[in-house]
């Protein structure tokens, strides 16, 4: 009666709380209903397995020893109690033996349980940022900063929680592996009926564990969710604080919302899973009842002895069935974790790439030509029917050369300086340096002639990679190069450290320049620098920066809208929806465009 009326209180419970939701939550997805503890726990020991081998294989060892010393305990403490003629020395000493390593072996997993989850976390969260490192950066950009983010920290801590409890699953398991043996050696017919029933407590909770895999799942896309939205919040704090009815509608319509949607999916899983804790312990009793009280008077061939090691074996079991119960929700979420990370595309047992290989910075001088020979690259823009493509692009660079990109808005401008940088993978076609064809082996080897800024670059604090740590030379180049970029009144470099990073917009592009200069690299890449600088710094960007790096042999590719400087460059090359336009010389450029002044023609 308690079983059914659990069943049907559940039942009420989820009509009530999902009546919306339905047809969704009736069809459950087959690995869902796959996803049974011990399938889980095989899957994240098969995982555990690639990062702390030997550490595993001991907690499994410890296990089966747990195990095999239990059912001797059991069998001892059985013994004397079928035997209380027996004088207690021949059992004492045995009894404390048998304690003793009961008690190492409870020690024994919690240790295992601190170094294996700080061993595999420390692991992890390298190798994955490793792999991002890797992972190329369209296929970053398409996952979302927010993915990334949640990656990071709630999937490696998931995944670092059930590790904890691996040790202790091993145990346990061991524990119940070693008492049906045992019960298997009292009688095999009350084994038989046992396996039976325990079978039927698993197939009858499998469908609430089921249940609760789905509401995990929502629960860690709404996380996704809520990371993408404390983004919004801290990035654009200026424009709710601005705006009233922004800010209210952001906070109650998507904020609230999704963290509502979060506590509820949540709760949810919650319940559910004290459920199933709640039905396992009743199937238990209902299986410790129907072996005492009922199946004795069916068979006559179960005695004292046999009934009474039953009885004990199945009340000793118990705290080792509540432990994998109460530890179920963690290794849920670790397969959940899991399979995010794998649907992010970061496999961490695949390698691929070469950012691992030792890359040398390419020697002064060593740049010649780069080209693109029938480049292309596609990719999904907002609004549109289809895929935006680039190309086919066929350009040449010269060492020493100024080449300027120009077109409108979405034309491909940025897009092909990344494809130049080698931050793109062309889709089709292929680039060359120096004759040589630029492949996924070197592909990093090809990086490392650019330096590049960004609309939307990154300012590290630290000078990094940009000379030995302490040696005072970074330091004073850095120096010369904040002065004649009127910075060194705001901003100092000591042991290669920037003083601070809180400077205006146009004052942190300068600070990128910076970096640029310290790098050295063979070709200068500019996407619109010039964008939000004074008129000042804008010519002492085209009138200084450019001219000395150009004498200096560098080529330097230019992405602007500024025309008044477009006499500076040696080729003008014009993109429009994704297609070379013409490639032109500043003088034809003016004819092109019909301009007949470009600010008279020179630089003023």
């Amino acid at each position: 009666m308690q079983p059914l009326c659990s069943l049907c209180l559940y039942g009420c419970f989820l009509a009530i709380v999902n009546h919306r939701d339905t047809q969704r939550t009736q069809v459950l997805h087959r690995e869902e209903l796959g996803n049974i503890m011990f399938s889980v726990i095989l899957r994240l020991l098969a995982f555990y397995l690639k990062f702390s081998r030997p550490l595993v294989v001991f907690a499994v060892l410890v296990g089966l020893l747990a195990g095999s010393t239990s059912v001797v305990l059991i069998g001892l403490i059985n013994n004397r109690i079928s035997n209380p003629d027996v004088a207690a020395q021949e059992f004492i000493w045995i009894f404390v033996a048998l304690a003793f390593a009961q008690f190492v072996l409870t020690i024994i997993p919690g240790i295992l349980a601190t170094h294996l989850a700080e061993r595999t976390g420390f692991d992890l969260r390298l190798r994955l940022c490793r792999q991002i490192l890797r992972t190329p950066l369209r296929q970053l950009e398409v996952a979302g900063n927010h993915k990334i983010l949640a990656a990071l920290t709630q999937d490696i801590q998931n995944i670092t929680t059930a590790c904890i409890q691996v040790p202790q699953v091993c145990v346990s398991i061991g524990v119940l592996i070693g008492c049906f043996v045992y019960l298997g050696s009292l009688s095999s017919t009350m084994l038989a009926v046992l396996i039976f029933l325990v079978a039927v407590a698993v197939i009858s909770t499998k469908l609430l564990e089921a249940r609760a895999q789905v509401f995990l799942k929502r629960a860690r896309e709404n996380l996704d969710t809520l990371v993408k939205n404390f983004t919004s919040l801290a990035e654009g704090m200026k424009e709710l604080k601005l705006h009233r009815r922004r800010r209210e509608a952001f906070f109650s319509s998507i904020l609230a919302t999704n963290v509502g949607q979060l506590r509820q999916n949540n709760t949810m899983t919650g319940t559910t899973y004290a459920f199933v804790t709640g039905w396992g312990l009743v199937l238990y009793f209902v299986v410790v009842g129907l072996l005492i009280f009922i199946l004795p008077d069916y068979d006559n061939r179960i005695g004292r002895d046999e009934l009474t090691g039953y009885a004990i074996t199945v009340l000793f079991m118990r705290s080792y069935v509540i432990a994998l119960m109460i530890l179920l929700p963690y290794f849920a979420q670790g397969a959940i974790s899991l399979r995010k990370l794998e649907e992010l595309g970061f496999a961490l047992s695949q390698f691929r790439g070469d950012i691992d290989k030792h890359v040398d910075e390419p020697e002064p001088g060593s740049f010649k030509t780069l080209e693109l020979k029938s480049v292309t690259h596609s990719y999904y823009r907002d609004r549109e029917d289809s895929d935006f493509i680039l190309g086919p692009i066929d350009l040449t660079l010269h060492s020493g050369e100024a080449i300027w990109i120009v077109g409108g808005n979405g034309s491909g401008k940025t897009t092909l300086a990344k494809l130049l940088t080698g931050l793109y993978i062309p889709a089709s076609g292929e680039i060359r340096i120096n004759g040589e064809v630029v492949t996924d082996d070197n592909r990093d080897q090809y990086r490392q002639n650019f330096s590049a800024l960004f609309t939307d670059f990154f300012l590290f604090e630290n000078l990094l990679g940009l000379g030995e740590n302490g040696d005072g030379k970074v330091d004073v180049t850095a120096e010369l190069y904040l002065n004649r970029l009127h910075l060194d009144r705001k901003v100092q470099v000591k042991d290669g450290t920037l003083s601070t990073l809180e400077l205006s917009h146009g004052q942190r592009k300068r600070l990128a320049l910076l970096t640029a200069f310290l790098e050295d690299r063979p070709l200068y890449v500019f996407d619109e620098w010039d964008s939000g600088q004074d008129p000042v710094f804008k010519k002492v960007f085209f009138l200084e920066v450019l001219p000395e790096l150009k004498a200096r042999g560098k080529t330097i590719v230019v992405i602007s809208h500024e025309d008044r400087y477009y006499q500076l460059a040696d080729r003008i090359i014009r993109l429009e929806f994704g297609k070379v336009e013409y490639e032109t010389s500043f003088e034809q450029e003016v004819g092109l465009t019909g301009s007949k002044d470009f600010s008279g023609g020179r630089i003023s």
